[in-house]
Protein backbone atom coordinates (compact mmCIF):
# COMPACT_ATOMS: atom_id res chain seq x y z
CA UNK A 1 0.00 0.00 0.00
CA UNK A 2 3.31 2.57 0.28
CA UNK A 3 1.90 4.12 -3.51
CA UNK A 4 -1.39 5.17 -1.39
CA UNK A 5 0.18 8.02 0.75
CA UNK A 6 2.13 9.29 -2.03
CA UNK A 7 -1.12 9.77 -4.55
CA UNK A 8 -2.45 11.01 -1.14
CA UNK A 9 -5.19 8.65 -1.66
CA UNK A 10 -4.20 7.86 2.20
CA UNK A 11 -2.54 9.14 5.29
CA UNK A 12 0.51 6.74 6.62
CA UNK A 13 -0.25 5.20 10.15
CA UNK A 14 2.01 3.42 12.50
CA UNK A 15 0.24 0.45 11.75
CA UNK A 16 2.36 -0.25 9.24
CA UNK A 17 5.83 0.50 11.44
CA UNK A 18 4.22 -1.96 13.99
CA UNK A 19 3.33 -4.66 11.02
CA UNK A 20 7.28 -4.50 10.01
CA UNK A 21 8.35 -5.57 13.44
CA UNK A 22 6.16 -8.72 13.28
CA UNK A 23 8.79 -11.42 11.97
CA UNK A 24 6.79 -14.19 11.40
CA UNK A 25 4.78 -11.63 8.65
CA UNK A 26 8.05 -11.60 6.95
CA UNK A 27 10.53 -13.69 4.57
CA UNK A 28 10.45 -16.65 2.32
CA UNK A 29 10.40 -20.01 3.86
CA UNK A 30 9.89 -24.42 2.30
CA UNK A 31 6.96 -25.98 2.98
CA UNK A 32 7.59 -29.04 0.75
CA UNK A 33 7.09 -28.34 -2.47
CA UNK A 34 5.23 -25.06 -1.50
CA UNK A 35 6.73 -21.37 -0.95
CA UNK A 36 5.31 -19.12 1.55
CA UNK A 37 6.00 -15.48 1.44
CA UNK A 38 5.02 -12.98 4.45
CA UNK A 39 2.66 -10.41 3.61
CA UNK A 40 5.08 -7.98 5.06
CA UNK A 41 8.10 -9.42 2.96
CA UNK A 42 9.23 -5.68 1.14
CA UNK A 43 9.71 -5.97 -2.95
CA UNK A 44 13.66 -5.40 -2.70
CA UNK A 45 13.71 -8.89 -0.75
CA UNK A 46 11.80 -10.83 -2.86
CA UNK A 47 13.56 -9.50 -6.15
CA UNK A 48 16.62 -10.76 -4.54
CA UNK A 49 15.45 -13.97 -2.85
CA UNK A 50 17.15 -17.11 -4.12
CA UNK A 51 14.37 -19.55 -3.75
CA UNK A 52 12.25 -16.67 -6.65
CA UNK A 53 15.42 -16.93 -9.33
CA UNK A 54 14.31 -18.72 -12.13
CA UNK A 55 11.49 -21.63 -12.27
CA UNK A 56 8.01 -21.63 -11.43
CA UNK A 57 8.00 -18.45 -9.13
CA UNK A 58 10.20 -16.15 -10.95
CA UNK A 59 7.09 -14.03 -12.24
CA UNK A 60 6.86 -12.84 -8.27
CA UNK A 61 10.98 -11.96 -8.09
CA UNK A 62 10.48 -9.72 -11.94
CA UNK A 63 7.80 -8.11 -10.35
CA UNK A 64 9.57 -7.25 -7.19
CA UNK A 65 12.10 -6.03 -9.00
CA UNK A 66 10.17 -4.12 -11.79
CA UNK A 67 8.11 -2.41 -9.58
CA UNK A 68 8.29 1.61 -8.87
CA UNK A 69 11.39 3.36 -7.76
CA UNK A 70 14.28 2.40 -5.22
CA UNK A 71 11.96 4.19 -2.41
CA UNK A 72 8.69 1.91 -2.83
CA UNK A 73 10.93 -1.30 -3.80
CA UNK A 74 12.32 -0.77 -0.40
CA UNK A 75 9.05 0.05 1.74
CA UNK A 76 6.42 -1.56 -0.10
CA UNK A 77 5.55 -4.97 0.28
CA UNK A 78 4.10 -8.24 -1.62
CA UNK A 79 1.43 -8.05 0.91
CA UNK A 80 0.10 -4.66 0.47
CA UNK A 81 -0.03 -4.63 -3.18
CA UNK A 82 -2.34 -7.56 -3.42
CA UNK A 83 -4.31 -5.88 -0.88
CA UNK A 84 -4.03 -2.76 -2.50
CA UNK A 85 -4.85 -4.45 -6.04
CA UNK A 86 -4.19 -1.10 -8.18
CA UNK A 87 -5.36 -1.31 -11.70
CA UNK A 88 -1.95 -1.36 -13.15
CA UNK A 89 -0.12 -3.09 -9.95
CA UNK A 90 2.63 -5.56 -10.64
CA UNK A 91 2.40 -7.91 -8.03
CA UNK A 92 -1.42 -9.01 -8.49
CA UNK A 93 -0.69 -9.96 -12.31
CA UNK A 94 2.29 -12.43 -11.10
CA UNK A 95 0.29 -13.93 -8.62
CA UNK A 96 -2.27 -14.93 -11.04
CA UNK A 97 0.13 -16.16 -12.92
CA UNK A 98 1.58 -18.53 -10.40
CA UNK A 99 -1.82 -19.65 -9.37
CA UNK A 100 -1.10 -17.61 -5.26
CA UNK A 101 -3.31 -18.58 -2.23
CA UNK A 102 -3.79 -15.81 0.10
CA UNK A 103 -3.95 -17.10 4.31
CA UNK A 104 -6.07 -14.39 5.85
CA UNK A 105 -6.46 -14.12 9.61
CA UNK A 106 -8.78 -12.54 11.72
CA UNK A 107 -10.33 -13.14 15.50
CA UNK A 108 -13.63 -14.94 16.01
CA UNK A 109 -15.84 -13.50 18.83
CA UNK A 110 -13.43 -15.85 21.42
CA UNK A 111 -10.85 -13.72 20.50
CA UNK A 112 -9.39 -16.84 18.92
CA UNK A 113 -7.42 -16.66 15.69
CA UNK A 114 -9.34 -18.26 12.64
CA UNK A 115 -7.49 -18.42 9.29
CA UNK A 116 -8.73 -18.81 5.70
CA UNK A 117 -7.44 -19.51 2.39
CA UNK A 118 -8.34 -17.63 -0.58
CA UNK A 119 -6.97 -18.42 -4.33
CA UNK A 120 -6.04 -15.54 -5.56
CA UNK A 121 -8.55 -15.33 -8.82
CA UNK A 122 -11.38 -14.68 -5.86
CA UNK A 123 -9.49 -12.66 -3.94
CA UNK A 124 -9.07 -9.96 -6.46
CA UNK A 125 -12.69 -9.12 -7.13
CA UNK A 126 -12.13 -5.55 -9.39
CA UNK A 127 -9.67 -2.55 -9.59
CA UNK A 128 -8.86 -1.90 -5.63
CA UNK A 129 -11.33 -4.19 -4.54
CA UNK A 130 -10.40 -7.46 -2.72
CA UNK A 131 -11.95 -10.10 -1.04
CA UNK A 132 -10.52 -9.07 2.58
CA UNK A 133 -12.45 -8.71 5.00
CA UNK A 134 -12.66 -5.25 7.15
CA UNK A 135 -11.41 -7.11 10.21
CA UNK A 136 -8.77 -9.66 8.58
CA UNK A 137 -5.32 -9.64 7.72
CA UNK A 138 -3.13 -11.17 5.12
CA UNK A 139 -0.44 -13.02 6.48
CA UNK A 140 1.15 -15.08 3.83
CA UNK A 141 1.16 -15.60 0.64
CA UNK A 142 1.70 -19.05 -0.69
CA UNK A 143 2.79 -20.52 -4.07
CA UNK A 144 2.15 -24.17 -4.79
CA UNK A 145 4.53 -26.53 -5.96
CA UNK A 146 6.61 -26.19 -8.62
CA UNK A 147 6.54 -28.71 -10.92
CA UNK A 148 9.36 -29.82 -12.80
CA UNK A 149 9.85 -28.09 -16.05
CA UNK A 150 8.00 -25.09 -15.09
CA UNK A 151 9.01 -21.44 -15.63
CA UNK A 152 7.28 -18.36 -15.19
CA UNK A 153 8.39 -14.59 -16.21
CA UNK A 154 6.95 -11.34 -15.66
CA UNK A 155 7.39 -7.84 -17.79
CA UNK A 156 5.69 -4.50 -17.82
CA UNK A 157 5.93 -1.66 -20.90
CA UNK A 158 5.46 1.80 -19.70
CA UNK A 159 6.98 5.32 -20.41
CA UNK A 160 9.62 5.10 -17.71
CA UNK A 161 11.01 2.38 -15.77
CA UNK A 162 10.16 4.11 -12.33
CA UNK A 163 6.41 4.74 -13.22
CA UNK A 164 3.08 2.31 -12.86
CA UNK A 165 3.03 0.02 -16.03
CA UNK A 166 1.18 1.06 -19.15
CA UNK A 167 0.71 -2.74 -19.38
CA UNK A 168 1.75 -5.84 -17.34
CA UNK A 169 2.53 -9.51 -18.66
CA UNK A 170 2.33 -12.15 -16.15
CA UNK A 171 3.13 -16.24 -17.89
CA UNK A 172 3.77 -19.50 -16.35
CA UNK A 173 4.19 -22.72 -18.66
CA UNK A 174 4.50 -26.73 -17.97
CA UNK A 175 5.83 -28.13 -20.55
CA UNK A 176 6.69 -31.57 -21.13
CA UNK A 177 9.95 -33.94 -21.81
CA UNK A 178 9.13 -33.17 -25.19
CA UNK A 179 9.03 -29.70 -24.72
CA UNK A 180 5.49 -29.14 -25.36
CA UNK A 181 3.70 -26.95 -23.76
CA UNK A 182 0.50 -28.68 -21.40
CA UNK A 183 -0.44 -25.92 -19.31
CA UNK A 184 -0.36 -21.84 -19.44
CA UNK A 185 -1.31 -19.32 -17.00
CA UNK A 186 -1.14 -16.06 -18.36
CA UNK A 187 -2.48 -12.93 -16.59
CA UNK A 188 -2.82 -9.50 -17.73
CA UNK A 189 -2.58 -5.57 -15.54
CA UNK A 190 -2.96 -2.47 -16.70
CA UNK A 191 -6.54 -2.86 -17.68
CA UNK A 192 -9.43 -0.46 -17.00
CA UNK A 193 -10.92 -3.81 -14.88
CA UNK A 194 -7.85 -4.32 -13.05
CA UNK A 195 -5.86 -7.36 -13.25
CA UNK A 196 -7.27 -10.78 -14.43
CA UNK A 197 -6.73 -13.99 -16.57
CA UNK A 198 -6.01 -14.24 -20.30
CA UNK A 199 -8.06 -17.33 -20.78
CA UNK A 200 -7.65 -17.18 -24.17
CA UNK A 201 -3.95 -17.33 -24.35
CA UNK A 202 -4.43 -20.26 -21.85
CA UNK A 203 -6.06 -21.76 -24.61
CA UNK A 204 -4.12 -20.97 -27.65
CA UNK A 205 -0.38 -22.28 -25.99
CA UNK A 206 -1.03 -25.86 -25.20
CA UNK A 207 0.37 -28.52 -28.22
CA UNK A 208 2.94 -25.30 -28.83
CA UNK A 209 6.94 -26.25 -28.84
CA UNK A 210 8.35 -24.59 -26.34
CA UNK A 211 12.25 -25.45 -25.94
CA UNK A 212 13.07 -24.99 -22.26
CA UNK A 213 16.72 -22.90 -22.43
CA UNK A 214 19.60 -23.83 -20.03
CA UNK A 215 20.03 -20.37 -18.27
CA UNK A 216 18.21 -19.25 -14.70
CA UNK A 217 15.32 -18.35 -16.53
CA UNK A 218 13.58 -21.11 -18.38
CA UNK A 219 12.05 -18.73 -20.67
CA UNK A 220 15.03 -16.01 -21.71
CA UNK A 221 15.65 -12.46 -19.98
CA UNK A 222 12.60 -10.34 -20.26
CA UNK A 223 12.37 -7.47 -22.72
CA UNK A 224 13.11 -3.97 -21.95
CA UNK A 225 11.59 -2.80 -18.87
CA UNK A 226 10.13 0.17 -20.40
CA UNK A 227 9.76 1.38 -24.16
CA UNK A 228 10.09 4.77 -25.69
CA UNK A 229 6.93 7.27 -26.57
CA UNK A 230 8.13 6.45 -30.30
CA UNK A 231 7.12 2.41 -29.88
CA UNK A 232 4.41 2.82 -26.97
CA UNK A 233 2.05 2.62 -30.15
CA UNK A 234 -1.26 1.01 -29.20
CA UNK A 235 -0.49 -0.07 -25.25
CA UNK A 236 -2.74 2.47 -24.33
CA UNK A 237 -5.44 1.81 -26.02
CA UNK A 238 -5.10 -1.98 -24.92
CA UNK A 239 -4.98 -0.29 -21.27
CA UNK A 240 -8.05 1.49 -21.52
CA UNK A 241 -10.00 -1.43 -23.17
Amino acid sequence: MYPAPIESLQSPTTINEVLRQLTELRGITREGRDLRIGAMTRYVDAASAPELQGGAFAAIADAARLVGDRQVRNRGTIGGSLCWNYVAACTPVAALATEATLILSSLDSAGMVQSRSVVIDDFLTGPMETAREPNELLRTVLLPGSAERSGSAYQKWGLSTATLPVIGIGIRLWVDDQDVCKTAHVAVGGLANGSQRLTAAERMLPGRKMPMRKSPKPFGRPARPSISRATAGPLPTIAAS
